[in-house]
């Protein structure tokens, strides 16, 4: 962060005066008088925060409902004509609202602060754990991940892939911890037939992942891989072991086809199966990381007496582990929030 900045937000800060509008005065002129700084940006983000904290919370909140009431409704129609394949109709609604969004450009990252749409504090605290930003991190008021998310599956559905993949890769710069999302645009290239780059992208998902099925999707995924590359004993036991982590149809279906088609040469043994994950740079268990991360906001939201949140945050880590002593303690927690 630049030293001039926080100098500069030091001195507008010492003039204020305590008075709401004297200092909305003071801080309109403050703006005007940085409005061609090369730091104006950033200058001009922390006086529009100082003037929010100015205004009564009910009114801030009021305009933040009416906003997000209405991307909500949008997103909600959205949804439902893809629920029904009327995907040109979605289309038509969620398009215009991309352009604008791609014209006005909304919370960019500055030198100072970086934007996210995180779903959860869960998914906030891995990101920090991840990428260990050295800036602040501010959410964005609007869906953004998701508005660009379902932009890119309904291109898919419209085989419009190279913008299926720009909108969908847009959907995981501000949240790429939306597994859906990152599943969609992984498929774009299993569909373009790229598969070196769809197993690439596969592995590379596992230090997102917080839920069993996903995990499940991945290990399938890999198992895709294999069969589209003859390697039919690797395919059956990708499989196989995404079974330990979701009972999927598509995943009994995939082991019916390799054995009725292929027969397998033979199945493959564990020290095999951990082979073959260090050779294709796969884990055979959830990022440690991961769970790390997720145990430690869990045991810091029990120090706080937030005891309903432990329990849920706690709650994952154990579907992720299936560790005993995770499990213990969550029943230890009181029933309290």
């Amino acid at each position: 962060m630049n030293d001039n900045f926080y100098q500069i937000m030091s001195d507008i800060h010492a003039g204020l005066t305590g008075d709401p509008k004297e200092d909305l005065a003071y801080l309109t002129s403050a703006a005007q008088e940085y409005k061609d700084h090369p730091l104006q940006t950033e200058i001009l983000r922390a006086i529009g925060r100082i003037i929010a904290e100015l205004v009564p919370d009910a009114e801030i909140q009021k305009a933040l409902d009416k906003n997000l009431k209405s991307y909500d409704s949008l997103l909600e129609e959205v949804r439902f004509n893809m629920y029904q394949n009327r995907y040109d109709k979605a289309l038509q609604i969620i398009e215009p609202v991309i352009l604008k969004v791609n014209q006005s450009k909304p919370f960019q990252d500055d030198s100072v602060s970086e934007y996210h749409d995180f779903s959860s504090l869960l998914e906030e605290i891995l990101y920090r754990s991840l990428f260990n930003p050295h800036k602040d991190l501010r959410q964005t008021p609007l869906p953004l991940s998701e508005l660009f998310g379902l932009y890119g599956m309904i291109l898919i559905e419209l085989q419009r892939l190279k913008e299926a993949e720009d909108a969908l890769h847009e959907s995981l710069r501000w949240n790429p911890f939306n597994a859906l999302f990152r599943f969609e645009y992984i498929e774009i290239f299993k569909m373009k037939k790229e598969y070196d780059i769809f197993r690439k992208l596969t592995c590379e998902s596992f230090q997102y992942l917080y839920e069993r099925r996903f995990l499940a999707r991945a290990y399938r995924n890999l198992g895709y891989y294999f069969i589209e590359n003859n390697m039919f004993s690797e395919a059956s036991a990708m499989y196989q072991y995404s079974l330990l982590f979701e009972q999927s149809k598509n995943a009994q279906s995939e082991l019916f086809y390799i054995y009725q088609e292929h027969h397998p040469e033979k199945e493959l043994s564990m020290e095999e199966l951990e082979e073959l994950s260090v050779d294709f740079g796969f884990p055979l268990q959830p990022d440690e990381s991961v769970v790390k991360a997720i145990l430690v906001l869990g045991h810091e939201l029990y120090k706080d007496n937030r005891y309903s949140g432990a329990r849920e945050v706690l709650t994952i880590a154990y579907e992720l582990t299936e560790l005993k002593e995770i499990q213990d303690f969550i029943d230890k927690i009181p029933e309290m929030s």
